[in-house]
């Protein structure tokens, strides 16, 4: 079980006597910038990853939770998990690509219109990640009904990823 220690954020004091005036960090840029759409990117796929972990099982959102909330090191957490930390890199890599898979958000957002059956099978399967043949097995349902279900849960995500305007092309 991981433990997770939550850290406060300390502001940076507004202008210390050692470093630039703000007028002299807006117009220089080798300096970091506040504005740098890198890192706001990078924040806002942490949230969103963040946000949408609370729906994970407990043993896989504490791996996310762990290294976008406390910052911690793979090699920190494989420490407490007993492992390895290419075990954890690559265990958080599967974890992130399922959270930012449209299918998750589209379960998230849409299960409650669904029969049970549907609803299970998307949990199963976009939220936890389980084998068709698992969640066939868990649920008593043929390989073939489950395989329908995820077909029309991919169905609807790629509709509604479609049906979303692209902001890039505004800007």
């Amino acid at each position: 079980m991981l433990t997770v220690h939550h850290t406060l954020e300390v502001s940076p004091p507004v202008h210390a006597p050692h470093s630039n005036p703000p007028e002299k960090a807006a117009s220089d840029p080798t300096l970091p910038s506040a504005l740098d759409l890198r890192r706001i990117r990078r924040r806002a796929q942490s949230d969103l990853i963040l946000r949408r972990a609370e729906h994970l099982p407990e043993h896989e959102s504490a791996v996310l939770f762990a290294l976008f909330r406390a910052e911690q090191t793979a090699a920190e957490v494989a420490v407490l998990q007993h492992t390895d930390a290419r075990s954890v890199r690559r265990t958080a890599r599967r974890l992130v690509a399922r959270v930012l898979a449209p299918e998750f958000a589209y379960v998230l957002s849409h299960h409650q219109r669904w029969e049970r059956e549907r609803q299970a099978v998307g949990r199963l399967r976009f939220i936890e990640g389980r084998s068709i043949r698992d969640i066939a097995r868990a649920l008593s349902l043929s390989i073939y009904t489950v395989r329908s279900h995820c077909t029309w849960i991919r169905a609807g995500a790629a509709a509604a990823a479609d049906a979303k305007p692209d902001l890039r092309a505004c800007a």
